[in-house]
C-alpha cells in the first residue's frame, strides 16, 4: 500500500513539470473519442426517434396496395380488416404539373387523398395551416358512409399541396394555380414534410397532394397508366398484431395481387437501410480514434525517450525494475482519462452536426440528445484504446540501467528479447481491445471484425511504405545534392524521426476522405453517361394510341426527331410452367415479381440496347403459325393449354428470379386474354441508356389489337427548345407524361452533392485526429530539432539555410505522405467502383493535385509552427534549454 502511494505520490510530482507535454501527445485521442460519442449518440437518438414516431413511418396501421383499382371483392375485404375502424384511400400517379403563370411544367408525383389519411404524423406545410385546411377539404369532399370518393364535381373548389422545392424552382407562391391533366388547382400551401418519406425524395420525384374527389376529372387514369392504388387502415391494434394479421392476409392478397405494410414491416425495412449509414459512421469514428491511438503510441514513445534519465535515477534510489513503468503508465492513464472527457464532450457537441448532414435522407425528425451509454462507451474505448497503445513504448522503462544516471549513453542492462511475453500479450491485447471496440460500436462480430481488418491493412500499407521510404532515402541520398535538401532528407531516417507517425496521420487522413470523393465523381461520371449515350434527352410515355399523330405533328412543329415510338402493352404473370401465381408460396420467388404489372413491348428487330445471350431471337409471328389455342381465351378462366406457345424473350435477370430458362412456359394475362408463351430467348439489357427497355418483349404480330399505350423518344438541342415543346404537349395533351433527362441529371447530382457533403463532414474527424497527430510528432521531436538547429548555428549555418533544411524536410514528409494516401484512395475508389458499384474510375487530377499540394503546405506550416522561436534565441541559451528538456 506504501508502495502504491510512493508511485502515485511520485507521478504526480513529474507530471507537474512534464504532464502538459504528456497531455499534449495524447490530445490526438481526443478526435477519436468525440467521432465516437457524436455518432453514438445520434445513432441513440435515431433509434429513439424510429421508435417514438414508428406509426408516422406508414401513416397508419396497416396498408394494402396494388397496381389497379380496388374491385368488389378487395372492397370487401377492405371492410372486414377495418371492422369499423378508418380506412382512407390514396392513390399515386406520375403527371406532368403545369405553371400557368410562368408557362412552365415539370414531371411530378401526385397523391390523391380521401378520408383522414395520414392518421399519425400530420403534412408539414408553410403555412401551417394549410394542411388542416387541406384535410377538412379532404374530408369534406368524402362521403360518410364510408372513404370512398363522391362523384367527381360533388362540392367545394379544387385545391393542392405542392412541394416546396418545385414552387422554389418555378418561383410560385400560394395562392398561384397548378395544372394537372383537365383540372386546375389553387395552391393553398407549399409541402415541407411527408409523414414518413424522406424529405429529399421530393428532388426526385416533387409531391403534389390533391383530393381524391377531384382525381377523376384530370383524366390522368388512363388504361396503361402506372397508378399506385392504396387502402389504409387506422386499427386498435399494437403493431405486432398488425403484423400478425398481415400473415393472416396472405393467401387472400395474394389471390387479389394486393400487397401489405404494417408498421413493423416498415421499421425493419428502414432499420436494414439505416444498418450501412451506421456502418459508415461507425467506420470513420473507429478510423478517427485508430489513427489517434497510433499517434499516442509515438508519442508516449518519445515522451519515455525523454525520461529515461529519470527512469535510471528512480532505479538508482532503490526502485524495482517495474516501478518507471507503473509511474508513468499511471501518468498516462491520467492524461488520457483527461482526454477521453474533453473527447466525449465534443462529441456531444458535435452530434448535431452529424444530424444536420443527414437529416435530409432520413424520414423521421432527430432532436439531438444526451446519450449517457454513448458517453460512458465513448470514454472508456478512448481511454481504454489509448492506454493499450501506450504500454507498448512503456515497456521499454523495464530494463533500463541504472548506470544511465551518472553516464550519458548507457542503456539497458540486458537486451530485451524479439519475441518478449510481455510485449507480445500487449500487442494481442492492442489486437483484441480494437476488435472489441470496434464490435460494440457497429453492435455486430463480423462488422467489428471486418472493420478492425480493414484499418489494420491500411495502415500497414502506410506503415510499410514509411519503413520503404526510409530505407530509400537511406540508400540512395546523393553528396551531390544541395547541403539543404541533404539534410532534410536525412531527417526522414535519423534517430528521432517522425516519418512513420507524420505518414500514418496524414496518409490515413487523405485515403480516408479522398477515397470517398473518387468514389463520388465514379458515380456522378455514371450518371453523365448515363445522359449522354444513346443521344436522347426526353422521353414521353403514357402516350395514347389516338395521341399519336398529333403528337408526330408537333415534333415536327418543333423540328424534333421521333427517335423511338415504342408500344407498351400492360400485363400481369399467369402461370409459371402451367402452374398459377396463387398457388406460389416461399419458394425463392419473391411475392413481387409474381404479382408485378409488365410493361411489356413487341417489335420485329433487337433494339440497340439489347444483346441475345442465350437462344434464338424470334421478331414476329402469326396467329396460324403458333395455333389458335396460343393467341388466348378470353373466358375468365385458368390457363389455356396452347400446343404451339407464343416465343417470347426475356431480360436475362427477370429470367434469374423467375427461376426460368429457354424453353419453358409462361403465361400473361393481357386484359383478361391468357396468353401462353415460350422463352425463346434471353437477352442482356443496357439499363442505362435513354431508351425504353423490357423485360419482356413479344414478337410483331401477337399483340397489336391489345389495349396499349406509347412511348416516344426525341432528343432536344436546348433547354429553351424543350421547354417550349412540353408546354405545347401540356397544353394539348395533358394526359402525357414527360421525362427530362437534364432535369435527372442535375436532380440526381444535387443528391449526390448532399450525399457528398455528409459523408465528407464525417471523414473530417479522421483529418482532424490525423492534423492532431502530426502537431503532436513535430512538437514532440521539437527538442531534436532545436538540437540540430543549434549544432548547425554553431557550425556557422545561417537562419535561411535552417529555415530550408525545414522546409525540404516537412515538405517532402508532407508530399509524401499526402501522395501515399492518395495511391491507396486511388486503389480503394477503383475496389469500390469496380467491386460494388459496377462503374469505372473517374479520374479528377485537379483534386488530387489540390489535395497534394495543401497537405504539403500544411505540413510545413505546423512544422514551423512548433518550432517557432529557435533561431531567435542565441545558441547557449538553446542549448541549455535543450539539456532542461532532455
Amino acid at each position: 500500500m506504501r508502495r502504491n502511494a510512493w508511485i502515485a505520490r511520485l507521478a504526480w510530482r513529474d507530471a507537474r513539470a512534464g504532464g502538459g507535454r504528456l497531455f499534449l501527445f495524447v490530445s490526438a485521442i481526443i478526435a477519436g473519442v468525440a467521432a465516437l460519442v457524436a455518432v453514438r449518440s445520434f445513432a441513440d437518438a435515431l433509434e429513439g426517434a424510429v421508435d417514438r414516431q414508428a406509426k408516422t413511418l406508414l401513416g397508419a396501421d396497416l396498408e394494402i396496395y396494388g397496381r389497379e383499382p380496388f374491385d368488389a371483392e378487395a372492397l370487401a375485404l377492405f371492410e372486414r380488416v377495418a371492422d369499423g375502424s378508418g380506412q382512407s384511400t390514396v392513390v399515386g400517379t406520375d403527371s406532368m404539373a403545369y405553371f400557368p403563370r410562368s408557362r412552365r411544367s415539370r414531371l411530378v408525383a401526385v397523391r390523391a387523398v380521401g378520408g383522414g389519411f395520414p392518421y399519425y404524423g400530420e403534412l408539414g406545410t408553410e403555412p401551417p395551416a394549410a394542411g388542416v385546411e387541406f384535410s377538412t377539404h379532404v374530408a369534406d369532399m368524402t362521403s360518410p358512409d364510408d372513404d370512398r370518393s363522391r362523384l367527381p364535381g360533388d362540392t367545394g373548389a379544387d385545391i393542392a399541396l405542392v412541394d416546396h422545392n418545385l414552387m422554389l424552382q418555378f418561383d410560385a407562391e400560394v395562392g398561384d394555380p397548378i395544372r394537372l391533366g383537365e383540372v386546375e388547382y389553387e395552391i393553398v400551401g407549399r409541402l415541407q414534410r411527408i409523414p414518413g418519406e424522406v424529405p429529399n425524395a421530393s428532388l426526385i420525384g416533387p409531391r403534389v397532394f390533391v383530393p381524391l374527389a377531384s382525381l377523376a376529372r384530370t383524366q390522368l387514369l388512363r388504361p396503361g397508366s402506372r397508378s399506385r392504388f392504396s387502402r389504409y387502415f387506422k386499427l386498435d391494434s399494437r403493431p405486432e398484431e398488425v403484423a400478425e394479421l398481415v400473415g393472416v392476409l396472405e393467401t387472400d392478397l395474394r389471390r387479389l395481387r394486393l400487397e401489405a405494410e404494417s408498421v413493423q414491416f416498415r421499421r425493419q425495412q428502414l432499420g436494414r437501410s439505416l444498418s450501412d449509414l451506421y456502418d459508415f459512421l461507425h467506420l470513420g469514428a473507429l478510423a478517427a480514434l485508430l489513427l489517434g491511438a497510433v499517434g499516442v503510441a509515438s508519442s508516449v514513445h518519445l515522451y519515455v525517450q525523454g525520461k529515461l534519465e529519470s527512469a535510471a535515477v528512480l532505479r538508482c534510489l532503490g526502485a524495482g525494475p517495474r516501478d518507471p513503468v507503473m509511474v508513468f503508465a499511471l501518468q498516462t492513464t491520467a492524461v488520457a482519462a483527461v482526454a477521453a472527457v474533453v473527447g466525449v464532450l465534443l462529441g456531444v457537441a458535435a452530434q448535431p452536426l452529424i444530424a444536420a448532414a443527414v437529416r435530409g435522407f432520413l424520414p423521421v425528425e432527430i432532436e439531438p440528445q444526451v446519450s449517457w451509454m454513448a458517453m460512458a462507451l465513448g470514454a472508456t474505448t478512448g481511454a481504454g484504446v489509448a492506454l493499450l497503445f501506450s504500454l507498448l513504448p512503456l515497456l521499454e522503462l523495464r530494463k533500463i540501467a541504472p548506470l544511465r544516471a551518472i553516464r550519458a549513453g548507457a542503456g539497458a542492462s540486458r537486451a530485451i528479447p524479439r519475441f518478449d511475453p510481455a510485449r507480445l500479450a500487449v500487442v494481442a491485447a492492442i489486437v483484441l481491445g480494437t476488435t472489441l471496440a470496434a464490435v460494440a460500436q457497429s453492435d455486430e462480430v463480423s462488422v467489428g471484425i471486418g472493420i478492425t481488418a480493414a484499418l489494420a491493412l491500411v495502415l500497414a500499407l502506410l506503415a510499410v511504405t514509411a519503413v520503404a521510404l526510409r530505407a530509400a532515402v537511406r540508400r540512395w541520398l546523393a553528396s551531390s545534392w544541395p547541403f539543404a535538401w541533404r539534410q532534410g532528407l536525412a531527417n526522414l531516417y535519423r534517430p528521432g524521426n517522425q516519418t512513420l507517425v507524420v505518414m500514418l496521420a496524414l496518409g490515413f487522413g487523405v485515403f480516408v476522405i479522398m477515397t470517398l470523393y473518387q468514389t463520388q465523381l465514379a458515380l456522378r461520371g455514371r450518371v453523365q453517361v448515363m445522359g449522354s449515350r444513346g443521344g436522347a434527352n426526353m422521353l414521353l410515355f403514357d402516350v395514347q394510341v389516338d395521341q399519336v399523330d398529333g403528337l408526330r405533328r408537333l415534333f415536327d412543329e418543333h423540328g424534333l426527331p421521333v427517335l423511338q415510338h415504342v408500344p407498351v402493352v400492360p400485363m400481369r404473370l399467369a402461370a409459371v410452367a402451367g402452374r398459377p401465381v396463387e398457388e406460389f408460396g416461399d419458394e425463392g420467388i419473391r411475392p413481387w415479381v409474381l404479382r408485378r404489372q409488365y410493361n411489356s413491348t413487341y417489335r420485329v428487330e433487337l433494339a440497340d440496347t439489347e444483346e441475345i445471350i442465350s437462344g434464338e431471337w424470334i421478331g414476329s409471328v402469326s396467329l396460324e403459325a403458333v395455333g389458335e389455342e396460343a393467341g388466348g381465351r378470353r373466358d375468365g378462366g385458368g390457363v389455356t393449354g396452347a400446343e404451339q406457345p407464343v416465343p417470347i424473350s426475356l431480360e436475362e435477370s427477370i429470367a434469374e428470379r423467375l427461376h426460368v430458362e429457354v424453353g419453358d412456359e409462361l403465361t400473361f394475362n393481357v386484359q383478361g386474354l391468357h396468353i401462353v408463351t415460350r422463352v425463346a430467348s434471353l437477352r442482356e439489357v443496357d439499363w442505362e441508356q435513354m431508351r425504353p427497355n423490357f423485360f419482356v418483349v413479344f414478337p410483331a404480330g401477337v399483340l397489336e389489337e391489345a389495349p396499349q399505350q406509347n412511348v416516344m423518344v426525341t432528343k432536344t438541342p436546348s433547354t429553351e427548345v424543350s421547354a417550349a415543346f412540353q408546354r405545347d404537349v401540356v397544353e394539348k395533351y395533358s394526359n402525357v407524361s414527360i421525362l427530362d433527362l437534364a432535369l435527372v441529371l442535375n436532380t440526381v447530382s444535387s443528391v449526390l452533392d448532399q450525399i457528398s457533403l455528409g459523408v465528407r463532414a464525417m471523414a473530417s474527424f479522421t483529418l482532424l485526429a490525423g492534423l492532431a497527430v502530426l502537431a503532436v510528432a513535430l512538437m514532440a521531436a521539437r527538442g531534436q530539432r532545436l538540437r540540430e538547429a543549434v549544432l548547425l548555428r554553431t557550425l556557422g549555418a545561417s537562419g535561411r539555410q535552417i529555415h530550408r533544411i525545414g522546409l525540404a524536410e516537412y515538405l517532402l514528409l508532407g508530399g509524401l505522405a499526402a501522395a501515399t494516401g492518395l495511391l491507396l484512395a486511388l486503389a480503394g475508389a477503383w475496389g469500390l467502383a469496380r467491386f460494388v458499384f459496377e462503374v469505372d474510375l473517374a479520374l479528377a487530377l485537379t483534386p488530387l493535385l489540390a489535395t497534394l499540394l495543401a497537405i504539403s503546405a500544411l505540413t510545413v506550416a505546423v512544422g514551423f509552427l512548433t518550432g517557432r522561436g529557435a533561431l531567435r534565441r542565441p545558441p547557449l541559451e538553446t542549448l541549455r534549454a535543450v539539456g532542461r528538456d532532455l
